[in-house]
C-alpha cells in the first residue's frame, strides 16, 4: 500500500458519512466493509503556563484497545512518537519513556507538569473500494469525533483514501469523486485535523466567554466548528489584566 493519500472532511450534512461516500463512488466503485469500527481516544497536553504551545508544539496521547501512544506534533508538520504506556496526568516530563520525544520535551516543560486541555473520541472504521472486479484499489477510512472536553462538541467526519500499489490512477479518481461532494473540503489526515484552538482578541466578548477561531487549519478544532461556548474561566490557564485594554488569556485553548 503507498503512503500517499487524500484527506477530506465533510462539511453541512446531517447524513451517514458511509451513505455519502458509498452514493459519491457508485456505481463504479462499490465499497464494503474492513473489519469492525475501533474505538480512539484522544489527549492533547501541555504544562498549566501552555508552554508546549508557545515552542509551536503540539503533544497528543491516542489511546486504544491494549495500546496508547504519545505523538509530538512541530510547526513544520514534524512528528515525534513514544509509547505512552500507562502514564496517568497529571505527570512530569521524567515520567516519559526515555527516547526522542521526551528529550524534546524536557527542556520545553522544564519542571512543570503536562495535564490534559482537551479530549475527544473518535469512532474509526476501514472501507475497502473496490473495481469492477472486486479487487481492492483504494482504502478509506472514515474517522468521526466527539470533543468530550473542554466542552462538548461533534467534529465533522474525516476522510482518509489511500492508494493501494498499481492502482494510484483509480484511487484518484476515488478522491475526485470524494471531492465533488457538497460540503467536502481538503484536511489534514491529522486530528486531527486538530490541536485546540485560540480564542480570538475582542472587546466586545466577555471576561469568560469569547469566540474561538484556528490560526492552524485542521488541527484540533477546525474553524468551520467553533462554537462561542468555550468558558475561557474554566481552563488551567491564568489571565491577566491589560490597563486600558480587555482581559485576554494568557495563553490560547491550543497550538494556534
Amino acid at each position: 500500500m503507498e503512503a500517499s493519500s487524500h484527506d477530506f472532511v465533510l462539511t453541512g450534512g446531517d447524513r451517514s458519512a458511509v451513505d455519502v461516500v458509498q452514493e459519491a463512488l457508485a456505481p463504479r466503485f462499490p465499497v464494503v466493509p474492513a473489519g469492525r469500527p475501533r474505538t480512539v481516544r484522544h489527549t492533547w497536553l501541555d504544562t498549566f503556563d501552555w508552554r508546549l504551545h508557545r515552542a509551536g508544539l503540539t503533544l497528543e496521547q491516542a489511546s486504544r484497545a491494549g495500546h496508547s501512544e504519545l505523538t509530538l506534533a512541530g510547526p513544520g508538520g514534524g512528528q515525534l512518537a513514544g509509547p505512552a504506556g500507562r502514564l496517568r496526568w497529571p505527570a512530569l516530563t521524567g515520567a516519559l519513556a526515555p527516547g526522542e520525544l521526551r528529550t524534546r520535551l524536557e527542556p520545553v516543560a522544564g519542571i512543570r507538569a503536562l495535564l490534559p486541555v482537551a479530549r475527544a473520541v473518535s469512532s474509526v472504521r476501514d472501507l475497502r473500494v473496490l473495481n469492477a472486479d472486486g479487487k481492492t484499489v483504494a482504502w478509506l477510512r472514515v474517522d468521526e469525533t466527539t470533543v468530550t472536553s473542554p466542552a462538548a462538541a461533534q467534529l465533522p467526519p474525516r476522510l482518509t483514501v489511500t492508494a493501494v500499489r498499481g492502482y494510484q490512477a483509480e484511487a484518484q479518481q476515488v478522491a475526485q469523486a470524494l471531492a465533488s461532494v457538497p460540503g467536502a473540503r481538503p484536511g489534514t489526515g491529522q486530528l486531527p485535523d486538530a490541536a485546540p484552538a485560540a480564542p480570538a482578541s475582542s472587546t466586545a466578548a466577555s471576561d469568560t466567554t469569547k469566540v474561538l477561531t484556528t490560526a492552524r487549519v485542521d488541527r484540533i478544532f477546525p474553524s468551520f466548528m467553533i462554537p462561542p461556548f468555550f468558558d475561557i474561566g474554566r481552563g488551567p490557564w491564568p489571565v491577566t489584566r491589560n490597563i486600558g485594554g480587555p482581559r485576554e488569556p494568557r495563553h490560547p485553548m491550543g497550538m494556534g
